[in-house]
């Protein structure tokens, strides 16, 4: 720290510049004021510093390289699947071992719980789905049944009957926020009708994000299974669902991933690998020097 001292000249009159405070008499006590130039000393700290700023740019580089590897990984072979298949028996899935959940409105799902309840011999299942009311929000309710000597649960989400924002009665937006990062490793079963199948099953796979950063918890590989009661969409309709759950899964991961994970250079490779399969797509990459030279100046000049 360089030391200071204010020092206090007496003046008559008024003062017409900040110049005038400093008087030839008064200028030369300044330099006696001032402090020697300090002499350099050997500090063990900046050779440590310098040390560490090299390690520092070497994990930087190392994380640089797995997080590409990462986005890869997480958004084209995420841990977290969802599939979407023709509707298979209540009977088969009351006996598959695996978290139930039946979705829909009330009429439609209480028809499906009550095959389901009778399948596993629980007739206070049905009671429970008769007693829900949708509302405004939709309504959830558990109902734990022993499957063997393994704990499972029912969980029943009833739908609001009347219509909201989203251009479909089913009300995608209630089963995606009643099934919010609860659906992995479960199955799922929609009570909708055919025109809606569409809109319910992205509804499911929005519930199921590819990545978060809100838990330190071991991602363990899982499949969410959804099937359909009440309509039997066709082949093509359950292909159609299969690829827009993964674009809408990866448009997730892209706007929640952190930019130490998912910036321009990661973003780059990430692409080149989604589309490396597709023998009708071609793809050109400006970058460094020829934006500019191009006229791409805004990126450019943004970086």
């Amino acid at each position: 720290p360089i030391p200071c001292c204010i020092l206090m000249i007496p003046c008559t009159g008024l003062v017409s510049s900040p110049a005038q405070l400093f008087a030839p008499s008064a200028s030369a006590f300044l330099p006696a004021l001032l402090p020697e130039k300090p002499r350099p000393r050997h500090n063990p700290r900046a050779a440590l510093g310098a040390f560490v700023g090299v390690a520092l740019v070497s994990r930087s580089s190392q994380r640089q390289v797995s997080a590409m590897a990462s986005v890869r990984d997480l958004l084209l072979k995420p841990a977290k699947r969802i599939t979407y298949r023709s509707a298979p028996s209540l009977e088969t899935l009351a006996t598959s071992g695996r978290d139930l959940f039946v979705v829909g409105k009330k009429e439609a799902m209480c028809n499906a719980v009550d095959q389901l309840a009778k399948s596993l011999g629980q007739p206070m299942l049905a009671k429970q789905a008769e007693a829900m009311s949708g509302g405004y929000k939709g309504a959830k309710a558990e109902v734990p049944w022993l499957s063997e000597n393994d704990l499972r649960k029912v969980t029943l989400v009833t739908l609001p009957d009347a219509a909201g924002r989203s251009v479909t009665p089913v009300r995608p937006d209630v089963i995606a926020k009643q099934l919010h990062g609860k659906t992995a490793g479960a199955d799922v079963v929609l009570a909708v009708g055919e025109k809606d199948a569409l809109a319910a099953g992205l509804a499911v796979a929005r519930a199921l994000s590819p990545y978060t950063a809100k838990t330190e918890e071991v991602v363990e590989p899982s499949v969410c299974n959804v099937s359909f009661h009440g309509c039997s969409p066709s082949d093509e309709l359950l292909e159609h669902l299969n690829t827009a759950a993964e674009c809408v899964r990866i448009a997730q991961g892209l706007v929640d991933m952190p930019p130490n994970m998912l910036h321009p250079t990661s973003f780059k490779d990430f692409v080149l690998d989604a589309i490396k399969d597709l023998p009708s797509v071609t793809h050109t990459i400006l970058e460094g020097e020829e934006l500019k030279d191009k006229g791409y100046g805004l990126l450019w000049g943004t970086g």
